[in-house]
């Protein structure tokens, strides 16, 4: 980690070889970084070390190589970082990392400057600019990754200078906060690049937190969809979030026995019959190559060519399913009925996200309100006992209603708020309780200004 090598780039974009997009702009979610982590605090000064502070880059090295338990990194021959040093005009700095089949650096402007302009919230003075990266097609069948910076006239136009043209790389990108530039050289682990990448790190911190991985196993395991403010938040998710549980040997050996012990066949249309209020409960158990899609009534759709039709049922299976996902869910995922709603109702709380113009620039602002009054309630009451069960729409799931009756009982329900009438029920149900326009009627200073 003490070496520092010359080289050059910059800003806030995930590119790959086969693939180049715009990460979200989300909230740092590194931890125990330290104020040694930092350039400068929020006045611009420069943050002065204690005499024991790691550097940024070590900071940050320790932050991604703690996410890796069992790879054995070190720092890369100099050779080796300089492929990608010399290609890059020697106007930077950086540390490359590798274990043998994963190799990572990360670089930074020399100057210590971001690598991105006040535009993007760093010290007045700076001049607007970001850098950006995508990747080119050649003759030849190569691709290269290209790297250019954008920049602002005085009237907010865009101007783009190229810089570099960068070959035998997979990805880069480039942190929010523009502290950072993230290169993986070579990656035989997908973990590797998650933990590098600020991302997709965010991501399997969450997931840890919560006892759960952010990738697939190869091996057995459940899938579960899971959606909160937590992922919201911290991982700058919209949309509810898989994550997976690794099955021990133990439980590898019941849920084989289980499967082992058969299905009673049904008809979709015969189940949805008799179980109006059926659903997806988000839990999907994967064994031996198949897939166990688990439905509220005790059914499964198996393997891919069933889609989305269960047509088998296990009660058995179901239930063990439940008493495993149950702790992670922090609910029964296949508990929730529309009888809820029965049980009259002490108040509800809905905190909604509109856009908002506030000194020529637009912000979303959250609008929070409870309500009290009984009619309004049973009318909530009334929106969710007809709701439609279904599967996921690409709807922004980020305005939590927490509801509570008055014996105590709560329900979290995460509302859509683009112009859809949906809802994810306990963060893993997906609902259609109609049209927007009635919940808005509902909650009107909540969601006053909506799009």
């Amino acid at each position: 980690m003490k070496r520092m090598l010359s080289l050059a780039l910059a800003a806030m974009l995930t590119v790959g070889l086969g693939a180049c997009s715009n990460p979200p702009e989300e909230p740092e979610a590194t931890p125990n970084q330290g104020d040694s982590a930092v350039f400068g605090d929020v006045s611009g000064e420069a943050a002065t070390p204690t005499p024991d502070a790691k550097s940024p880059e070590d900071a940050e090295i320790e932050a991604i190589e703690r996410l890796l338990i069992g790879h054995a990194f070190r720092d890369m021959e100099e050779a080796e970082l300089s492929a990608l040093l010399d290609q890059l005009g020697g106007d930077f700095i950086g540390v490359g990392r590798t274990d043998g089949a994963n190799s990572y650096a990360l670089i930074r402007l020399a100057d210590g400057r971001p690598f991105s302009g006040a535009d993007y919230g760093f010290a007045e003075g700076e001049p607007d600019y970001r850098y950006i990266c995508y990747q080119v097609s050649h003759a030849d069948d190569t691709r290269t990754l290209e790297i250019a910076v954008l920049k602002k006239d005085g009237g907010g136009l865009e101007s783009e200078e190229a810089l570099y043209s960068v070959r035998d790389v997979e990805s880069i990108q480039f942190s929010a906060d523009g502290r950072f530039c993230y290169v993986i050289l070579k990656n035989a682990d997908q973990k590797v690049a998650d933990a590098v990448m600020p991302g997709s790190r965010k991501v399997m911190i969450e997931a840890a937190s919560r006892g759960l991985q952010s990738a697939k196993p190869e091996g057995a395991h459940l899938a579960l969809k899971l959606f909160d403010t937590k992922i919201r938040d911290n991982c700058g998710f919209s949309e509810p979030a898989y994550f997976y549980l690794p099955l021990t040997a133990e439980q590898y050996q019941k849920a084989e026995a289980l499967i082992g012990a058969g299905f009673e066949a049904k008809g979709a249309k015969e189940l949805k019959k008799l179980y109006p209020e059926m659903y997806e409960t988000g839990v999907t158990l994967w064994l031996d190559g198949e897939s166990y899609m688990q439905f509220s009534c005790g059914a499964f759709a198996i393997g891919s060519e069933q889609g989305y039709s269960p047509t088998h049922v296990s009660s058995e299976l179901s239930d063990w399913l439940r008493e495993v996902a149950a702790p992670y869910f922090g609910y029964d995922p296949t508990g929730y009925s529309r009888s809820w709603f029965d049980q009259p109702l002490a108040s509800a709380t809905l905190t909604f996200h509109v856009s908002k113009e506030a000194e020529g620039y637009w912000n979303w602002t959250a609008q929070t309100q409870t309500i009290t009054d009984e009619k309004a309630l049973d009318q909530l009451a009334k929106l969710f006992k007809q709701a439609e069960f279904g599967s996921d729409s690409a709807c922004a799931f980020g305005a939590p209603l927490v509801i509570t009756r008055k014996d105590g009982e709560t329900l979290t329900i995460y509302v859509a708020e683009d112009s859809c009438g949906t809802a994810m029920i306990n963060g893993s149900i997906w609902c259609n309780y109609g049209r927007q326009d009635k919940l808005a009627e509902i909650f009107d200073e909540a969601m006053a200004g909506r799009e």
